[in-house]
């Protein structure tokens, strides 16, 4: 692919460009057209969303060097930009040199943009912010705001995809003590 947006960028003298990053919206869109048009294809049009750009697939266990060891490889073919992401169970607060390591890690291993995911909740009645499950640790509240990252913006779940909700749903983070 990146021969070939070369190639048309020589030939029509137009300035065509290979992205790696994701796309919510299409993520969604294709699987269902594909299920409408080609019928049910196990593990590949019936997960709800397809992955995005390069990335490994969400529900895949690996830790973080390893995405990125993996990831890596593929951005210097992407000339008009591309991103991984990592996921974690948690914020890596007081972990400041378990992130620089990480960091360190992605330019080694040519990234050329890196973006760090954990939850966030935070209880809209006393306002405690943390991983929260089904009720608020301090006050018991089912009133929580969740925030988490897709295709690159914060935003709260309930403005989710169809495509994405069901990424989230099979999401698989690490702790950011793990390896870190």
């Amino acid at each position: 692919m990146s021969t070939y947006t070369n190639y048309l960028k020589g030939k029509e003298k137009l300035n065509f460009s290979l992205i790696g990053t994701s796309s919510e919206n299409v993520s969604g869109m294709f699987p269902k057209n594909d299920l409408k048009k080609f019928g049910k294809m196990e593990n590949i049009n019936t997960k709800g969303y397809y992955t995005n750009s390069f990335h490994i697939p969400v529900e895949v266990k690996v830790n973080c060097f390893e995405k990125i060891s993996y990831e890596g490889l593929f951005h210097k073919y992407c000339n008009g930009g591309s991103i991984s992401y990592v996921e974690f169970k948690e914020a890596p607060i007081n972990n400041s040199l378990g992130v620089k390591e990480l960091l360190d890690y992605a330019i080694k291993n040519d990234c050329n943009y890196i973006g760090i995911n954990f939850p966030l909740d935070i209880c809209n009645d006393c306002g405690y912010r943390g991983l929260i499950n089904d009720k608020c640790k301090k006050c018991n509240s089912t009133n929580i705001l969740r925030l988490r990252r897709v295709s690159g913006y914060l935003s709260n779940i309930n403005n989710f995809s169809y495509g994405k909700m069901h990424e989230l749903d099979n999401r698989t983070s690490i702790s950011t003590f793990d390896k870190l």
